[in-house]
């Protein structure tokens, strides 16, 4: 039976960042899968809320620092602008029946149209000094940006999909309907503004 879990972000230091709750649909050997439905609220550490006007699945693995985000486009409009958001962070642990995880700022996200981009590598600079990451923090989130670059340009699992479309069915919905994958460097197309969570921010427009 599937059971509601939260999802909490932090920043490095302990502050909060993104928070959410979730439906837990189950694991398989990738790790423990998330539904989050059209309309759920994801709200941040001041207050501001994000509504989701997509659905999504998402999967979260002890200890590995990433955690990809597939969403669901049928009938959504075009400022969704991405298929797939992978945010880098330091690992995902449970605390009870929260999934707690620390935000390292990098993100990798597939385009509608199947280009493939690394985002916020300057928030990701300024953060180094106003967090104070350390040496092995700056290297983990580096070092895990670029090889899920490489794996989404590549169209390696997890991030083709496959087993998100399997619990997608699950939770009934189809994530069949993203555009073909580009695979290789794909970053061609405008990545235009990033929305961070998949919604429009409300109260304030800076990104998660």
């Amino acid at each position: 039976m599937a059971d509601e879990v939260g999802i909490a972000y932090t920043k490095w230091g302990g502050s909060r960042h993104w928070e959410a709750t979730a439906t837990r649909l189950g694991d398989d050997d990738f790790g423990t899968w998330l539904y989050i439905p059209r309309g759920t609220w994801w709200v941040r550490g001041d207050g501001a809320r994000v509504a989701v006007p997509a659905n999504s699945i998402q999967l979260v693995i002890p200890d590995v620092a990433w955690t990809p985000t597939f969403y669901d486009l049928t009938g959504v409009a075009d400022e969704v602008r991405y298929t797939l958001y992978v945010d880098m962070i330091t690992g995902c642990r449970w605390t009870g029946s929260t999934a707690t995880m620390v935000d390292l700022d990098l993100d990798v996200v597939r385009h509608r149209d199947g280009t493939v981009e690394l985002l916020d590598e300057d928030e990701f600079v300024e953060h180094q000094v106003l967090y104070g990451y350390p040496a092995e923090i700056v290297e983990l989130a580096a070092a895990a940006s670029q090889s899920v670059l490489d794996a989404v340009r590549h169209n390696e699992p997890p991030f083709d999909g496959v087993a998100a479309a399997t619990w997608a069915a699950r939770a009934g919905i189809d994530l069949g309907n993203a555009p073909r994958v580009v695979v290789g460097d794909g970053l061609d197309g405008d990545p235009g503004r990033d929305i961070g969570r998949g919604g429009t921010v409300q109260a304030h427009d800076e990104d998660p």
